[in-house]
């Protein structure tokens, strides 16, 4: 009978658990940098932008899992599911908002190599306005 009690408490504890972390998970943004082996400056402009909007704009989101941020070297990690999923074959810059099953893409690229250097400011700003779209 013990075992038994144990046994229950244990599968409810798992599958509670289980069900907070699908309800965390149903609704999400990641932003995922694809580039290459070689970087420019530009490259790593992007990247450090992403970054620092991420940890100072979003920290919140970044520590409850809401928002994650992942630099995807394409050319090295060509089997990534990925950079296969989304066929990628170029430096991208991809906003991905996960709800329930359901998923929209923003193909931020063109933002990130017009301004990311030359105006990192408006750059910053149209990847915090395009993020806050998928929270509201």
């Amino acid at each position: 009978m013990k075992t038994k009690i144990i046994f229950l408490l244990v599968l409810f504890a798992t599958v509670s658990v289980a069900t907070t972390f699908a309800q965390n998970k149903k609704k999400y943004v990641e932003v995922i940098y694809f580039h290459r082996t070689n970087r420019c400056l530009t490259c790593n402009s992007i990247e450090k932008a992403i970054k620092e909007v991420i940890e100072k704009d979003f920290s919140k989101e970044l520590k409850s899992g809401a928002i994650t941020s992942v630099s995807i070297d394409f050319q090295e990690e060509s089997t990534n599911k990925l950079v296969t999923k989304y066929e990628i074959d170029a430096p991208t810059l991809l906003i991905v908002y996960h709800k329930k099953s359901k998923e929209t893409v923003t193909n931020l690229t063109d933002e990130a190599f017009n301004f990311a250097r030359s105006q990192p400011d408006k750059f910053k700003k149209v990847l915090i306005d395009k993020i806050n779209e998928c929270f509201r």
